[in-house]
């Protein structure tokens, strides 16, 4: 039987547990991978602080208070910022764990590597816009050549 810590551990996805605050408290390894930071320093961390600046505002604005009414988010597209200063794309789902009296004790985040959906889904909406900008031309001409056969004499 595989140890609950080396499941958490060795997911192939990534796994955060934070304070109700954000706080992060445990982080696993494709986390420590995936942003390029030891455990060490993710632990002096808020979840927000791993996000891009949008993806910040967001969760602060939005997503924290979604979280603490429901107790439940899925599969929210963000980015997180690599040590680097790279952006990586996520989907965030999270889960608020409450004690006996309702207080909120923890919130498991899971991460998901969203780099090859992201790339799919900016080449479709490329190829939605080239398409878009062949029928708009395919209109132009063929207007042109309306109006051109409309003005030649018989």
């Amino acid at each position: 039987m595989i140890a609950p810590e080396d499941l958490f551990e060795h997911a192939p996805i990534g796994q955060l547990v934070t304070a109700p605050d954000g706080r992060i408290v445990r982080a696993n390894r494709a986390v420590c991978e995936w942003t390029g930071r030891p455990r060490r320093e993710l632990l002096r961390l808020r979840f927000a602080d791993l996000l891009a600046a949008g993806g910040r505002i967001y969760h602060e604005t939005h997503l924290a208070p979604l979280l603490h009414m429901q107790d439940e988010i899925r599969e929210v597209a963000l980015a997180l910022r690599t040590a680097g200063g790279e952006r990586l794309d996520v989907l965030v789902s999270a889960r608020l764990h409450r004690d006996g009296d309702d207080r909120p004790v923890a919130v498991h985040v899971l991460l998901s590597d969203a780099r090859s959906r992201r790339a799919y889904e900016r080449e479709l909406l490329r190829r939605h816009r080239r398409e878009r900008a062949q029928r708009e031309w395919s209109e132009v001409v063929a207007g042109l050549l309306g109006r051109a056969d409309g003005a030649s004499p018989t």
